[in-house]
């Protein structure tokens, strides 16, 4: 059984190391065609639930193509400038988060002008959203037209054989290392969502630090019954 230390850890690793990525039938076919092929086209979308990782291959590709990262204060900026904004050294650009980065009128004309750049001089634009670009209501017409028609993958859930290594990962997060009963009993009755998955280990790792009690099935048990409750 597991012997744990009382440390409180932080929660989320602001790194993104290519062998934590965990690759399933759900994310395949974008993993390669992200990282492993010459893109067709410039500009790609993902798309996906929250922690299907989205975010972490979207840092992944911007490693290894030295990406500037489009911020919504990137997006903001208004002016006789605005046109200029994108015209720097960088061949590759990365967009996280599209339906809460692109908020506003400028934001969107913005990324209209980043969007027609990288198409006129072959730089790479990769974007993440967990809407589907073509359902996103954009008042820029011209924006939702390309938008729509950008390549676009979908990162799928991991099918329920596979959400072990989901449930092992999100502990060692924490620097925890349950024995495999535990690992078994939660892949057989905890949440199949990855979202559900990932705060229910947040909450079985809070519960057994303000309890200050080991990692066991009893105390699964009670933090299942308590995570359903608050649900």
């Amino acid at each position: 059984m597991l012997q744990q230390l009382i440390f409180n850890f932080k929660k989320h690793s602001e790194t993104f190391p290519s062998a934590d990525f965990i690759r399933h039938k759900g994310n395949k076919l974008a993993y390669a065609y992200i990282i492993e092929s010459q893109w067709p086209s410039p500009i790609t979308c993902l798309t996906g639930l929250k922690y299907t990782g989205k975010t972490y291959l979207l840092n992944l590709w911007a490693n290894k193509e030295k990406a500037m990262f489009i911020t919504p204060s990137c997006l903001k900026i208004t002016g006789p400038t605005t046109k200029n904004l994108f015209q720097n050294n960088y061949n590759a650009f990365a967009l996280d988060n599209l339906e809460t980065t692109v908020l506003d009128k400028s934001s969107e004309e913005n990324l209209f002008h980043l969007y027609n750049h990288c198409t006129q001089t072959n730089k790479k634009l990769l974007i993440s959203s967990s809407e589907k670009p073509a359902g996103i209501p954009f008042s820029l017409p011209d924006l939702s037209s390309r938008l729509k028609s950008t390549p676009t993958f979908l990162l799928e859930e991991p099918s329920p054989d596979e959400k072990e290594i989901f449930v092992i990962k999100y502990f060692s997060d924490f620097q925890l290392y349950p024995d495999t009963s535990i690992i078994h009993y939660i892949k057989s009755y905890g949440p199949q969502c990855l979202n559900q998955l990932r705060r229910l280990v947040e909450h079985i790792y809070d519960s057994s630090m303000m309890q200050k009690r080991k990692i066991t099935i009893t105390l699964i048990r009670e933090a299942l019954t308590t995570f359903i409750r608050k649900k």
